[in-house]
């Protein structure tokens, strides 16, 4: 996990004033802290509107990703939508 932390680390600040990006999250789960099954890495990007989320997709930045991690889904979450936890995790478990 310190090689993704590192990773996380050298990375975020090229995402602080990203065009277009509202919200970068870099999510880890570290193996047996908080019920940790195993060690998981997850980065979310949230975007206002798909223009500046596509022009990402296409460009350099997004092949370093796929290059380092290979693709992963790429989804979108229409105004319907809504993430929930599920009943047996409480968003402030690992606080």
């Amino acid at each position: 996990m310190q090689i993704i932390r590192e990773h996380v680390a050298s990375k975020a600040p090229a995402f602080d004033d990203f065009p277009g990006l509202g919200v970068k999250v870099f999510m880890i789960r570290q193996k047996d802290r908080f019920g940790a099954e195993s060690n998981q890495y997850a980065p979310v990007y949230l975007w206002p509107s798909v223009k500046p989320m596509w022009k990402f997709i296409a460009g350099d930045g997004f092949r370093g990703i796929v290059d380092s991690f290979g693709w992963t889904p790429i989804g979108r979450v229409g105004e319907q939508q809504r993430f929930r936890f599920p009943s047996s995790v409480s968003p402030s478990q690992d606080a």
